[in-house]
């Protein structure tokens, strides 16, 4: 808590594999990944949270390079990023999503709010089977969830969304 660096303000992780369970990283600052910095490894956040923190570029709850981030629970939330990923941002790598929350986040000057996911190969894996992003905001596009591409060749997006439901009650 209420730690600065340049990545990872208060996790950096170069390659390996970073499990959270239980916990939070919260109200800590740096350029990319203001909670944590991840470089190629992979992620799970199964409970706890990721709360509060903020990039002065990108990943302000975390930034993953060349990795994998795996959410079946816990929350990222009230993170901010001035540019891309308030929540997370995850350069050529893979997100999938089974539970979790990832809500409040904000990209102040940029993409993504809840998420963000950028790639210059062609190949991306984008898999949502259930959870919730909501109430995430981005000043450019993608308030949930922002994909970009390589600016040359096709994008291959393999993305899975859960089932969304809405139920009505009405009154007889």
């Amino acid at each position: 808590t209420d730690s600065q660096a340049d990545e990872g303000g208060a996790v950096y992780l170069g390659g390996g594999i970073l499990n959270i369970n239980g916990g939070t990283i919260s109200d800590n600052s740096a350029v990319n990944g203001g909670g944590i910095y991840l470089n190629h490894g992979t992620m799970t956040v199964s409970n706890g949270s990721i709360q509060s923190n903020a990039a002065t570029n990108n990943g302000g709850g975390a930034f993953v390079d060349g990795g994998n981030i795996i959410i079946t629970g816990g929350k990222v939330s009230s993170n901010t990023a001035t540019n891309n990923g308030g929540g997370i941002a995850l350069n050529n790598g893979n997100y999938t999503m089974i539970g979790g929350s990832v809500i409040g986040n904000t990209a102040q000057n940029g993409s993504g709010g809840g998420i963000y996911v950028t790639t210059d190969t062609t190949n991306v894996n984008v898999n949502i089977y259930s959870g919730s992003i909501s109430n995430n905001q981005a000043s450019t596009s993608g308030g949930a969830m922002s994909v970009i591409g390589p600016s040359e060749g096709d994008l291959e997006l393999n993305a899975q969304f859960g089932v969304n439901e809405r139920h009505f009650d009405s009154a007889g």
